[in-house]
């Protein structure tokens, strides 16, 4: 597989493609425990009813309120 990847020339030689392997799976294992850690926990959490979720839309209602107002008073 490496062989052929450099000969497509992605990456252009072999010695390249191990780090840049090395770098995908360490991206993976980032995302995999963001999922894990946040993104799971959050999703079971609404699903089991969780009160204090809120749509997207007003969410970013009050964030944009939040910045405006620290906008107005200085900071």
């Amino acid at each position: 597989m490496v062989k052929a990847k450099a000969a497509s020339g992605e990456p252009a030689i072999d010695n390249e493609a191990i780090p840049k392997g090395l770098h995908v799976a360490a991206r993976n294992k980032i995302v995999d425990r963001w999922l894990h850690k946040a993104v799971l926990p959050t999703y079971d959490a609404i699903a089991a009813g969780c009160s204090n979720a809120v749509p997207a839309g007003e969410a970013w209602a009050r964030i944009e309120t939040h910045i405006g107002r620290g906008k107005r008073s200085g900071g």
